[in-house]
């Protein structure tokens, strides 16, 4: 007979990914981030494509909230697959 093997009692997480590993990633194309996108943002208000850039009235042109964190999401898978490459 075969010897049972028990779970980890305790979960096992691997190391988070810094915040200079996500920075180096290459900036991924809007196709991507649209991609993402809908993933972050309320089912009501779904992607409308924007552009990265947005112009406010007291700060000047900045980079459009949604966009940025869909964009960052994808260098963080970037980041992961850089470091699993064998």
């Amino acid at each position: 007979m075969g010897t049972v093997v028990k779970f980890p009692l305790e979960k096992s997480y691997p190391e988070t990914v810094s915040g200079r590993e996500v920075w180096a990633q290459k900036e991924p194309s809007p196709e991507m981030v649209w991609a993402v996108c809908p993933y972050i943002r309320s089912a009501i208000e779904r992607c409308k494509h924007c552009s990265p850039w947005e112009i406010d009235e007291r700060y000047g042109e900045m980079r459009r909230g949604c966009y940025g964190m869909a964009a960052e999401a994808c260098r963080i898978v970037f980041a992961m697959q850089n470091r699993e490459k064998p």
